[in-house]
């Protein structure tokens, strides 16, 4: 190793270098040049300015009562609503003073006013203590995505929501808690799923659906929900509803719970065969009711179940009928039957499953290997009909596909999943395993897209590293909580992490010698004319090389990555993004919204990708490609390579970490943790929730706190003195004849970010008027924007320009 410190670099400017080797060799010298290379040095150090004239504002509560907020990785269930005016997560107790319930930890939920942030403690009431909730961590597993409603799984014995529930409860069950009105109609706030309350019962009388009292799990338990909670999934080891056959038993069973229903018609059983008997084998939703992604459709009519072991189903709840997803159409029917549920269309209408079964003519040869299939959902002759289509047939070759798909568009239009098999240019026979992959071990990364006739031919992405598994594998390649990978919505765009260099950008560890670093990748299939490109946000922008730090010294849970050993402890990390967000002990429903479709990324970097951070630790950072946002190929963050800014949102001065949470579907929200006190009314160094807020028209800033003046004499900084007997003589304060306390700060010093420059202002207005799709409409707004931000005449030209008109 040769190690050569440069001085003396001018800011913000590239260099180039060449490493020249010399051989000498019998008096004789040789030179051997490598071959031409190049950095860029940072720009100079200014006031911290965040990306899209972002302003910070407090959501928890600026007294907490000793409350400690939870990170992603806690037991209470973190999640912000779509529209960024709300967000829920959890404390370590209670942050009111007269809070309902708390059963080691407390569910918060905080919505934005006109005056800020306000929080409210809802945790369930109790009629007795709960005792410890061993098995059920969250009393709160799922949310709609406004927040609106809550789905509610009490803790303790037969807790009795009483007198605040409505109808009152029979035996132990799960709850719809109608949080926009729950102050103002407490006898309407919680709904029950499962009830034999007289004039309210959903079930048959004398159902038992409680189980034994002294568990802390019942009979029937909450599986998933639609997006708006208006459908849910209960399953049951009891018939909840008389079975189509009276001569049949009905046993483990799937039922779906619909708000809008009469009682009697609320619970209908799903788990029933094509043939229109009942499930013989355990009946779980999607894949072992733990990966559940869109098993049940957005409006609740179609859901995707498995038999325990057996074949995979979909439940038309409109037409009354099942089909069979897995069934062999035109295929051999060799090798085992192992269909895996991955995810569904929001509608229902294409379900993808992966299956070692060799199921259409065209699959590759059975051997233990299994292969992406579609099945579309068609009506033929009124019912419906399974398409089946293999993905992932390439001139009959296995894919052996690997652990969940990273993800699809919400219409199945845009899939991705990572396989061994060589499937496209430039793929790699890869060798990752199911367990964790051995050292040295690669496998492929595809996506595959619908134009609305046909599936195109399979796209290379990257050649991934072994170690990067996560993006693809859940827990236990089952449950959805370490999974890291996200596709947007519109599925255009998919953000990973890895390990390997996928752009020519040196990820080795600039402290630990030769040990790479995981970074933050977005690959936008529509870039370079529609042939895709990967562009790294999280590389250094100078071309310098990462300063990671190892996974094991990560703050447990604050970066929202799963310890389950997935990662290895020594494993570098120079950026991160979070996986899913856990729902108690196995399940997952939500993904922090770390991506939008307009390519905006959230992640966490322990490098220092601007000059403004300088505190040596994980900050939070925005990605936006050029005409996004403020984002400009002149803006100060603009990078060349990566076609985009990175900026700040956290201060980059905090002493610890900061953490990323959740995003607004379109990112103008970004919900952050960290200890530094960022606003006045933040009094303390514990963690705290912020909000990065995009200012616009519709959701202005919070206007700043009017603080108190600092006090200028010693009269103006005594407090009235309290009145005393006079026995005591005069106040002590009241004789001294100093000069007096010493003048202080009202608050604490408060770090706010520089106002934006009037091209950033012209950006950010142009940006807003390119998302009206009237052409009319938008030329105007574009007219009027860069007459009211165009650059002002300078003093001396004014006479000149009068002179002129």
């Amino acid at each position: 190793s040769v190690v050569r410190n440069v001085q003396g670099l001018s800011p913000n400017t590239t260099y180039h270098y060449r490493v020249v080797a010399v051989s000498e060799l019998a008096g004789e010298a040789e030179s051997f040049p490598g071959p031409d290379r190049m950095f860029t040095t940072q720009r100079v150090g200014a006031e911290l300015v965040l990306p899209d004239g972002r302003q910070w504002e407090l959501v928890s509560p600026a007294d907490k009562r000793g409350a400690l907020i939870s990170p992603i990785e806690e037991v209470a269930l973190v999640q912000a609503s779509a529209s960024g005016e709300a967000i829920t997560y959890g404390g370590s107790r209670p942050t009111e003073a007269a809070a309902q319930g708390y059963s080691e930890r407390e569910q918060i939920l905080s919505t934005r006013g006109v005056a800020g942030w306000i929080s409210k403690d809802i945790s369930l009431p109790h009629t007795n203590a709960s005792g410890s909730a061993v098995g059920v961590p969250n009393e709160y597993p799922f949310f709609s995505e406004d927040l609106s409603l809550g789905l509610a799984d009490p803790d303790g014995e037969f807790t009795s929501l009483s007198p605040d529930a409505s109808p009152p409860d029979t035996e132990r069950t799960q709850y719809v808690r109608h949080n926009s009105t729950c102050a103002s109609a407490p006898a309407s706030c919680y709904t029950p799923l499962v009830t034999g309350a007289e004039g309210f019962a959903d079930v048959p009388e004398g159902v038992k659906f409680g189980g034994i009292p002294t568990h802390t799990q019942g009979e029937a338990g909450f599986v998933d929900a639609t997006p708006d909670l208006s459908h849910a999934i209960v399953s049951s080891a009891v018939a909840l509803t008389a079975p189509p056959n009276p001569k049949e038993k009905t046993a483990n069973g799937l039922y779906e719970w619909s708000a809008a229903s009469p009682p009697s018609e609320a619970l209908k059983l799903v788990s029933i065969l094509p043939d229109g008997k009942l499930a013989g084998g355990l009946a779980e939703l999607g894949r072992e009711d733990t990966a559940t992604r869109r098993a049940v459709s957005d409006d609740g009519s179609r859901i995707v179940w498995d038999e325990f072991l057996g074949h995979l189903y979909l439940r038309d709840m409109n037409d009354k009928s099942t089909v069979e997803l897995d069934a062999v159409q035109s295929g051999s029917g060799a090798g085992q039957v192992t269909p895996e549920f991955q995810l569904a269309s929001s509608d229902g209408s294409r379900v993808f499953f992966t299956d070692e079964q060799r199921l259409t003519a065209d699959s590759g040869e059975a051997s233990g290997q299994r292969d992406l299939y579609e099945c579309a959902i068609v009506q033929v002759a009124g019912e419906p009909r399974c398409e089946l289509s293999d993905l992932t047939s390439v001139q009959g070759v296995r894919a052996d596909v690997q652990g969940s798909m990273p993800g699809a568009s919400e219409d199945g239009s845009w899939v991705y999943f990572v396989a061994n098999g060589v499937l496209a240019d430039g793929a790699l026979p890869g060798d990752c395993l199911e367990n964790r992959p051995p050292p040295g071990a690669t496998c492929n990364l595809y996506v595959r897209h619908y134009n609305g006739g046909s599936w195109e031919a399979p796209k290379l992405v990257a050649v991934l590293s072994g170690d990067d598994w996560p993006d693809w594998r859940g827990e236990q390649a089952q449950s959805l909580r370490s999974l890291t990978a996200r596709v947007s919505p519109d599925g255009r765009k998919l953000v990973f992490m890895s390990d390997r260099s996928l752009t020519g950008y040196d990820n080795r560890d600039a402290q630990a010698s030769g040990r790479p670093d995981e970074e933050v990748y977005m690959y936008d299939a529509e870039a370079s004319g529609g042939a895709g490109r990967v562009v790294c946000v999280s590389c250094d922008p100078t071309g310098a090389r990462p300063a990671g730090v190892q996974f094991a010294k990560l703050r447990s849970g604050l970066v929202g990555l799963e310890s389950n050993g997935l990662w290895r402890e020594e494993q570098g990390m120079a950026a991160n993004v979070p996986s899913w967000t856990p729902s108690g002990l196995t399940m997952a429903f939500h993904q922090s919204r770390y991506l939008s479709d307009e390519g905006r990324v959230f992640f966490d970097s322990s490098d220092a990708l601007v000059a403004q951070d300088i505190n040596h630790d994980e900050d939070v950072y925005e990605y936006e490609p050029v005409g996004i946002g403020d984002c400009t190929d002149s803006s100060a963050t603009f990078s060349e390579v990566d076609a985009g800014c990175v900026g700040l949102v956290s201060s980059g001065t905090a002493i610890g970490e900061s953490g990323f949470v959740d995003a607004s579907e379109s990112g103008d929200d970004v919900f952050f943790l960290t200890g530094e006190r960022l606003v006045g009314q933040d009094v303390d160094t514990a963690l705290d929730l912020y909000d990065a807020h995009v200012c616009t028209l519709g959701a202005p800033c919070l206007s700043a706190p009017v603080l108190a003046p600092a006090c200028t004499t010693a009269d103006a900084c005594r407090t009235a003195p309290a009145p005393q007997p006079g026995i005591f003589g005069a106040p002590a304060s009241a004789t001294f004849t100093g000069t007096g306390n010493r003048t202080v700060s009202a608050s604490p010093a408060v770090l706010r970010p520089r106002s934006l420059t009037r091209a950033q202002k012209l950006a950010r207005a142009l940006s807003a008027c390119r998302k009206d799709r009237r052409k009319r409409k938008r030329t105007v707004c574009e007219r009027t924007a860069r007459k009211r931000y165009a650059a002002k005449p300078a003093r001396n030209d004014k006479a000149a320009e009068k002179g002129r008109r």
